[in-house]
């Protein structure tokens, strides 16, 4: 107690307006009594309080009677809608309606215990300036004891960290956003390898929903990994495994994964450990690119490659032979032999010369360096010129319908490779059609050649592949020749005159390969 008088409230000794406030309050009519009657612990708590610049507030006794100072009042939000300063020196139930379902049972374990609690970055909203406002707090609750160590108040210290909180959710959805856009997909996991995070790449990439992958493993039974090769990857050997048994990265590993309902593809796996703050080892973080298209891109080079050397081989096998025979006949030639072997010489000359220029048409359409000589020209007949000769020596008969006066501006010579090449294909691919179509017909500004065959049909899974470089479609039952170049350099004759190439095709009932060409020269490169 402190000694009788009329100056006690002179015993609170700081300055601002919650001294000043304090000072003035109608203690003696509130359950903790006046000034004069306060306990020296209350009455030390309560300075302390108001010299400190920190968010601090009192409940003191059974009834929880709150006192704060300046820097708390700063949160409870002042006027009509506001906690202050009518909640000074009330209960703090009556205070704290909205929430004391919440903090009431923490104020009571602390006044049983004489235990201080301590929580952070928690969540309880309160009613201040007019509304009930979601509040973040880290705060402790901390006993007052008086003698013999009871518990007879409580000392707050909070911090209202609600801004804090905003920008780690800004942050977190900035981080989440990068993320869902990345062209990687990322994936995380803990120590047992059991997925606990994926990205919009990575759900994309594997084929599953959120849910469907967070229930798997990366080495799960339902997609089988494998080597490039097709050869199953060993548990150990998968970058994530690796990772996690030492604790090191992995770089650019790539593997092929096979679902159990879809199409093989292939990955590129950056692996990295994730570590605790003590540490410790919590898991894995792995990054993979789709590389599927690269993978098969090489794949089809190196299948190229295989059949250039051996495109290349049987003519040069073939000349090699000729010469061969006329140089043992140089001195008796045969009036026979001797015109077989120089026209199968030219014959193996042409064959590998033809060869040289697809590949150099390839380089010269990659590189931009093909220079179109466009000219005006009748369509019926260059392709008369093209499909004549066909007609007269082939099996198939080759007809030219539509409107056989529509004119074009193009390049006319690489207009009749396109043509030629388009024509050889339903030759080659559609042996048992007896006949090929050739129609003509303006869409617009632009004239559409259609070529027509009645074969076997394409694969409708082939048809997208068709124009790709080095893509060879198989032959009904035989071998085909060929580098696989002849629909890619035809495509790109086509765009650079600004035209469109596709195909339609049905199992059973034939192909129709078209393009499109300006018929003015107006037209537009895409």
């Amino acid at each position: 107690m402190l000694p009788e008088g009329n100056d006690h409230e002179l015993n609170i000794y700081a300055t601002g307006e919650m001294a000043d406030r304090i000072r003035s309050h109608a203690w003696a009519s509130s359950p903790v009594g006046p000034v004069s009657a306060w306990p020296l612990n209350l009455l030390n708590s309560v300075n302390l309080i108001l010299d400190s610049g920190f968010p601090m507030l009192i409940w003191w006794g059974s009834e929880k009677i709150q006192f704060y100072n300046d820097a708390y009042r700063q949160i409870l939000g002042s006027g009509p809608g506001g906690k202050h300063p009518k909640t000074l020196g009330q209960k703090g139930e009556t205070a704290w309606i909205e929430v004391w379902p919440v903090i009431g049972p923490l104020i009571d374990k602390v006044f049983e215990t004489g235990k201080a609690v301590y929580q952070e970055d928690v969540l309880i909203p309160i009613y201040r300036n007019g509304q009930l406002d979601d509040v973040y707090w880290t705060f402790s609750y901390n006993p007052i004891r008086g003698v013999g160590g009871k518990t007879e108040g409580i000392l707050v210290v909070c911090n209202e960290t609600t801004h804090k909180y905003q920008l780690m959710q800004e942050n977190e959805q900035r981080l989440q956003h990068i993320l869902d856009t990345m062209a990687e997909g990322v994936v995380m996991t803990n120590n047992d390898g059991k997925v606990v995070y994926a990205n919009r790449m990575a759900r994309k990439i594997m084929g599953y929903s959120d849910e469907e992958i967070k229930a798997r493993t990366y080495n799960d039974s339902k997609w089988q990994n494998q080597r490039i090769s097709g050869e199953p990857l060993p548990y150990d050997e998968h970058p994530v495994a690796i990772t996690l048994a030492t604790k090191k990265p992995v770089y650019d590993e790539e593997i092929a994964i096979h679902p159990p309902n879809g199409e093989r593809f292939y990955v590129s796996i950056s692996a990295a450990p994730q570590f605790d703050a003590a540490g410790q080892l919590t898991g894995c973080i792995a990054t993979f690119t789709d590389v599927t298209n690269r993978v098969k891109l090489m794949q089809q080079k190196d299948d190229f490659i295989s059949v250039a050397s051996h495109e290349l081989k049987t003519p040069i096998t073939s000349l090699k032979a000729s010469l061969q025979l006329m140089d043992k006949m140089k001195d008796h030639p045969s009036k026979e032999m001797l015109p077989k072997l120089i026209m199968q010489s030219r014959k193996s000359i042409q064959r590998v010369s033809t060869l040289i220029d697809d590949l150099l048409n390839v380089s010269r359409f990659q590189q931009a360096e093909v220079n179109l000589n466009k000219t005006t020209f009748v369509l019926s007949q260059l392709l008369n010129t093209i499909c004549n000769p066909i007609s007269i020596i082939g099996k198939q008969k080759v007809k030219i319908t539509g409107d056989l006066n529509l004119k074009v501006h193009a390049d006319e010579h690489r207009i009749d490779q396109v043509v030629t090449n388009l024509v050889n294909n339903a030759l080659k691919y559609a042996p048992e059609s007896l006949a090929i179509t050739l129609s003509i017909e303006q869409v617009g500004n632009m004239a559409k050649v259609c070529v027509i065959d009645y074969g076997p049909g394409i694969p409708q899974e082939k048809t997208p592949h068709l124009f790709g470089r080095y893509y060879r479609a198989e032959g009904s039952g035989s071998h085909v020749s060929g580098l696989g170049l002849g629909l890619y350099i035809s495509a790109e004759i086509i765009k650079r005159h600004g035209g469109e190439i596709g195909v339609k095709s049905e199992l059973g009932r034939g192909s129709t390969f078209w393009f499109t060409l300006p018929i003015d020269g107006n037209e537009i490169v895409k």
